[in-house]
């Protein structure tokens, strides 16, 4: 029987669909491996038509992993089909299985359903091989143990096997194989004395974002980002993105299209073979647009305050029109931001106007195209500000602002072309009227 939308699928679903049936129809059951870099997954399909269950396991599927964790799967599959084997939860010490212990426990209800929608996908009812797998299966998960026969909540438990199946599995299969509860608690006091902290971010991270996400986001800007992903963290995505360019943070793909970041010097040892990898490999435009957007965020004012946009508009304003700032417009600056950050307000005047100075002169020493995109930036910030005021409010903070340049254009007896022109422009941003100078 042919599913009934096979015909609108598209080719390569068709393809997953005739193997899977052929398999099945050959053999009785397939196993359908997921194989990261460094982990897997595999589990059954088709299985539960003789024995009424389909089974999964977190497993390394690189080398011989798949044929190995298969070659299990087969074997509990034969016992349970000729009755040499009950289906129940229970640690299997079975040499005709594996020369290993085996953790096999049943996943039920919103577990089971848990794992099949994050994990198993096609053991899901609307899945497109669903049919392949009985309406009612139970569902097992098998857990391998170290090659010291150490299962993953044992505290023995070397290498990845403790990190490999998600550890809200591992907690469940050791309650209700050992009655035990206390794996996730130690798990996570080791995950806290191995971690490190890098730019303020704690690694490990595991993060659904891949680094090419990440610099999509930087490439959209943290106003476009957030607003497509108002839950999201951009300075956490912007720290983690910052290390990696400066080779300070490493990444490698886990479990189901997951990514794991790692602090190059505090790379756990059954991680170091995944290194290094193609996950984070910038082109040299792209590498360009990191490093000169960085230069331009570094010589921002940290915190950056609308205050501070003023203040390099103001200079801008005096220094750009005419290519030097005289003595009296300096002190015309400083007395139009006196008014616009009162020292209630801005205790620490001083401070400020350095900051402000200091941003600008390297904004200047950058050049030309640095100086035009600040100075837009700045107006941008300002139109912002004064928008997010009530209307009747903003309109007079705008015409402020505009007679606070006048002032300043004055300062030296005749109002220039180029400070007329400045003024025009300003107030086309504002939405403000020209003033008749």
């Amino acid at each position: 029987m042919t599913h009934p939308n096979y015909s609108q699928w598209p080719a390569e679903i068709q393809d997953q669909y005739d193997k899977t049936a052929e398999s099945i129809k050959k053999h009785g059951h397939t196993i359908k491996g997921i194989k990261d870099l460094r982990l897997g997954l595999a589990y059954t399909l088709g299985a539960s038509f003789s024995t009424g269950a389909e089974f999964l396991s977190f497993f390394p599927l690189g080398g011989k992993g798949l044929s190995i964790i298969g070659g299990i799967m087969n074997q509990i599959i034969r016992l349970v089909q000729n009755g040499s084997l009950t289906l129940k939860s229970q640690i299997l010490n079975d040499a005709s299985i594996y020369y290993l212990p085996i953790g096999m426990v049943a996943l039920i209800d919103d577990v089971k359903d848990m794992a099949e929608s994050k994990w198993a996908g096609q053991l899901q009812r609307d899945a497109f091989l669903a049919e392949f797998s009985t309406e009612d299966h139970q569902l097992f998960l098998l857990l391998a143990s170290d090659k010291d026969g150490n299962l993953p909540w044992e505290p023995e438990c070397g290498n990845y096997w403790p990190d490999i199946c998600p550890p809200p599995l591992v907690a469940i299969a050791q309650e209700i194989l050992t009655g035990d509860d206390d794996f996730l608690m130690r798990k996570s006091k080791e995950d806290d004395d191995r971690s490190t902290t890098v730019r303020g971010v704690s690694y490990p991270l595991l993060a659904e974002l891949s680094p090419k996400d990440m610099i999509e986001a930087y490439e959209m800007g943290v106003k476009e980002w957030s607003a497509r992903f108002p839950k999201g963290n951009y300075e956490l995505l912007l720290a983690t993105l910052t290390s990696l360019f400066e080779n300070e943070v490493v990444v490698t793909q886990v479990m189901n299209n997951n990514f794991m970041y790692f602090d190059i010097n505090n790379i756990p040892e059954s991680f170091k073979d995944d290194f290094p990898n193609d996950f984070f490999d910038p082109n040299d435009q792209i590498r360009s647009l990191f490093y000169n957007k960085k230069k331009e965020e570094d010589m921002k004012p940290d915190p950056l305050t609308p205050i501070h946009c003023i203040g390099f508009f103001l200079y801008a304003f005096g220094h750009v029109t005419d290519g030097e700032i005289t003595y009296e417009e300096k002190e015309q600056i400083i007395k139009q931001l006196k008014i616009w950050s009162p020292e209630d307000v801005r205790p620490d005047f001083d401070s400020l106007i350095s900051e402000i100075v200091d941003w600008y002169v390297d904004v200047f020493e950058s050049g030309q195209s640095e100086m035009q995109k600040t100075v837009g930036f700045c107006a941008g910030n300002i139109k912002n500000t004064f928008d997010a005021q009530n209307p009747s409010t903003a309109t007079m903070i705008k015409k402020q602002f505009v007679d606070a340049l006048v002032e300043i254009a004055k300062v030296d007896g005749i109002i220039k072309d180029s400070e007329k022109a400045w003024i025009n422009n300003i107030c086309n941003v504002l939405d403000v009227d020209i003033p008749d100078v």
